[in-house]
């Protein structure tokens, strides 16, 4: 028996077609027919949906970014707003690129704590400081997760 297997080894048309066979494999691969997302492993085109995923939530976060400041007193529009708006958005940044998100009222209320700490601390004036504005700001993140989670479950069954 173990004579027939290695005299297998040695004949042109059984190497011929385990050349065959890897160059096949490896165009399924190119192609993106073929992917494997295992223990660590990525072969294939299996990243590609992790970058779309985190494209689109990077899409909704800059347009929830432009509504929060058009929600802003004019007085506040100006450049020092802006700075909060940046400052919360590499928040949310940071979010998007754990990948770590997910509807769960605790981890809302995480991240709400995260936004309100990052206002309050790089902000001096009053508006932030109403029961309104903070209000307003935690219905926004909590908004916001939910749309960004909504991405990845989207994306992640497509």
């Amino acid at each position: 028996m173990w004579e027939a297997i290695s005299k297998l080894g040695t004949t042109p048309l059984t190497l011929l077609f385990a050349a065959g066979l890897i160059i096949c494999i490896i165009v399924m691969i190119k192609k993106g027919i073929f992917s494997f997302n295992k223990a660590g492993i990525k072969i294939g085109n299996s990243g590609e949906t992790e970058r779309r995923i985190i494209r689109a939530q990077l899409d909704a976060a800059t347009a929830c970014r432009q509504y929060i400041l058009e929600q802003l007193p004019e007085k506040l529009r100006n450049d020092h707003g802006k700075l909060v708006a940046e400052l919360c958005f590499d928040k949310v940044v940071e979010w998007i690129i754990l990948n770590n998100l997910t509807d769960d009222p605790i981890y809302i209320s995480l991240k709400q704590e995260q936004i309100l700490t990052t206002v309050l601390t790089n902000t001096t004036d009053t508006f932030f400081r109403t029961p309104e504005c903070m209000n307003f700001f935690n219905e926004e993140v909590e908004k916001l997760i939910k749309k960004l989670y909504k991405i990845k479950i989207f994306y992640e069954k497509n």
